[in-house]
């Protein structure tokens, strides 16, 4: 990697990759975990410090390994307990033959330290490259509002569809909702609290499901979509894409103080 004034990041020719993503000692315990964290030296994949027992920390501790890479899909970054930098890693254009690895190639966006945490702030000093989260919105139809299942083969073309997109590093998270039939709503009206049960009319207007996207512009994420098996085959469907606001939306607006407190949750070592 290029100079990062971090000499242990700066030593990684390739970020290592979890084989599988579970903390090792969690299950060795029987333990449960947040996120993962796999170390640059070693490959074990432990947990992080939102975990009860923080082994990715622990282990940094008592081995010296300094580095450890984000285990969570769509995560890129890595980090270096002694030195405390943060690097926000940006996925390249893979070569021919390559789709489906999953190992972040750099270039680096930026780094960045504010109280001992990395800050979201300093990460997107470059903006314009900057990945960017969307949430993708499948719109609801008259058959995912009266809970007819999807057939196995959209199930299975889904499934391959979602496989595309965490192979690409995109993937941030993605579920699909019971009927509105299952769900209420609660309107605020002043002090008071109205809670109506649904099932809800406009079933168009109403929500089937969604992933969250990590992509470099809305363009590649409309390219994506385009790419979708369609969601309610043999009919019509609409998919709406939207821009999530990112902590560094608001720092324009923030004090040096307060920047220097913004913290990402997912940079929680």
């Amino acid at each position: 990697m290029t100079n990062h004034g971090c000499e242990h990041i700066d030593g990684i020719a390739k970020v290592l990759q979890p084989t599988r993503r579970e903390c090792e000692e969690c299950i060795r315990t029987g333990d449960r975990w947040v996120h993962l964290r796999t170390c640059q030296e070693c490959g074990r994949t432990l947990c992080c410090d939102s975990s009860p027992n923080r082994q990715a920390t622990r282990h940094a501790q008592v081995s010296g390994h300094p580095v450890v890479a984000s285990a969570e899909p769509g995560e890129r970054w890595l980090y270096c307990y002694p030195d405390d930098v943060f690097i926000h890693l940006l996925m390249q254009d893979r070569p021919r033959g390559t789709q489906g690895t999953d190992e972040p190639t750099a270039p680096v966006l930026a780094r960045g330290k504010a109280n001992g945490r990395p800050t979201r702030c300093s990460i997107a000093g470059g903006r314009e490259k900057t990945r960017m989260r969307f949430m993708i919105i499948v719109k609801a139809s008259k058959d995912s509002e009266a809970g007819r299942m999807p057939s196995q083969e959209l199930l299975a073309a889904m499934g391959r569809y979602n496989q595309e997109l965490a192979d690409a590093g995109i993937l941030v998270s993605g579920e699909g909702l019971q009927p509105s039939s299952k769900g209420a709503r609660v309107r605020f009206a002043g002090d008071r609290r109205v809670v109506t049960d649904g099932p809800f009319p406009e079933s168009e207007q109403l929500v089937a499901g969604y992933w969250v996207w990590q992509v470099e512009s809305r363009e590649q994420a409309i390219e994506w979509v385009k790419r979708c098996p369609n969601p309610m085959a043999g009919h019509e469907a609409e998919i709406e894409i939207r821009p999530l606001f990112e902590e560094a939306d608001f720092c324009a607006d923030l004090t040096p103080e307060q920047q220097a407190g913004a913290e990402p949750a997912a940079a929680k070592h």
